[in-house]
């Protein structure tokens, strides 16, 4: 038990807690930037850290999708390839990448 508590206490312990709210914080930011449910995400990002990160980079943004979805609605078939295509990532979403492939290197060099 004196172990668990020393290992819990130690910075490796201390700095992963600490990313892994981190990249729940940047989760609930970029997803609230995407018009998605910032608490959801957050929720998310704290269950699942890195990975809730890539995913909420990974969506679309809800007000573009609407916004392109009426300017496609008069438009041939073939103008509707642009669907969906999102814009350059803004450099928190670029940061909050990093941080999450930073985490989990530190997590492989830990436990190798």
């Amino acid at each position: 038990m004196s172990e668990l508590i020393a290992l819990s206490a130690s910075p490796f312990a201390l700095w992963l807690i600490a990313s892994w709210l981190a990249c729940a914080l940047v989760t609930a930011f970029v997803a609230g930037e995407k018009s998605r449910c910032a608490i959801c995400w957050f929720l998310a990002g704290v269950l699942l850290g890195p990975l809730a990160l890539l995913v909420a980079a990974a969506l679309p943004d809800r007000n573009k999708a609407k916004s392109q979805d009426q300017a496609l609605a008069g438009q041939e078939a073939a103008s509707q390839s642009r669907k969906g295509v999102a814009g350059k990532p803004s450099p928190l979403v670029a940061f909050g990448i990093i941080v999450a492939i930073v985490l989990i290197y530190a997590i492989y060099e830990h436990f190798r």
